[in-house]
């Protein structure tokens, strides 16, 4: 799929649309409701971010941006079509409680997800993510891209923006390629 947006020249694009989207390898990862994989990003639009829970800055800027563009969103005809992610590399698979409880901080609707690093990894590497845990045995710290990616309803990536940004113009920019995108 191919898909171009106008965008005056003059104005810095807030989201990096792929030219072709990018089918996503297989995943199984977990939430408190069960599994997220594949299926759970089709039939609508997902935003992904990837992050830590102790992480001091970049993440809760982040979710931060990602619970106003929700908002801004649920006033649209796109609001109920859109889910958010917040993938949580420093947990395993058995503490999707813990990232349900720092996730709800910023939002109720946005879906915490942990799971095995192999399983992490391979998102991560589909989405173009990338990040490196760093411990000295009693503290950690992760470096992480500063990107939010897009999927779109086929389950397949097809943007993404570095965060922090300004909601509305990630709003405009979302919504004026989404009513040209091509569903088909």
């Amino acid at each position: 799929m191919s898909c171009i947006v106008p965008y005056p020249a003059t104005q810095a694009k807030p989201i990096e649309w792929l030219r072709m989207s990018k089918e996503l390898a297989n995943f199984n990862l977990t939430t408190v409701d069960g599994l997220f994989n594949n299926q759970s990003v089709q039939g609508g639009w997902t935003f992904i971010l990837f992050g830590y829970i102790e992480c001091p800055d970049i993440c809760p800027l982040g979710l931060t941006l990602l619970s106003e563009v929700e908002t801004q969103l649920s006033d649209t005809a796109f609001g109920n079509n859109v889910q958010f992610v917040f993938v949580a590399v420093d947990l395993n698979e058995q503490q999707a409680t813990e990232v349900d409880k720092f996730t709800q901080y910023f939002s109720s609707s946005l879906i915490g997800v942990v799971g095995k690093q192999s399983q992490l990894n391979t998102l991560a590497k589909s989405l173009g993510s990338r990040y490196k845990i760093v411990s000295d045995g009693t503290r950690y710290s992760v470096s992480h891209t500063p990107f939010i990616s897009i999927v779109d309803p086929k389950g397949q990536l097809i943007g993404r923006f570095k965060h922090p940004q300004d909601a509305p113009s990630l709003v405009q920019h979302f919504l004026s390629y989404v009513s040209v995108y091509d569903k088909d």
